[in-house]
């Protein structure tokens, strides 16, 4: 088995990316994004405060398994309904 790969969050400050048993937060409020820059996969465990906001990534999974493109400006329709912006 490979060893897992690094999950970046970029914020306003940068750039930082963390391996295994780390810990990333992003604010409430704070323009921020995740990603896995490299071809490893990744696994995170995500929290939302308050509830609700993870239905966001809900319907953008069931868009992508019902076949839909993942557009911007159909990924804009989904963070509205959230009450969120792309970064």
């Amino acid at each position: 088995m490979s060893a897992p790969g690094k999950l970046t969050l970029r914020t306003g400050d940068g750039e930082v990316a963390v391996g295994s048993g780390h810990l990333l937060a992003a604010t409430r409020g704070t323009p921020h994004g995740f990603r896995n820059a490299g071809s490893t996969p990744v696994r995170a465990l995500c929290l939302y405060t308050p509830a609700g906001y993870e239905n966001y990534f809900c319907d953008v999974h069931a868009a992508v398994s019902s076949g839909a493109d993942v557009t911007d400006e159909l990924l804009a329709e989904f963070r509205s309904r959230y009450r969120t912006s792309s970064y």
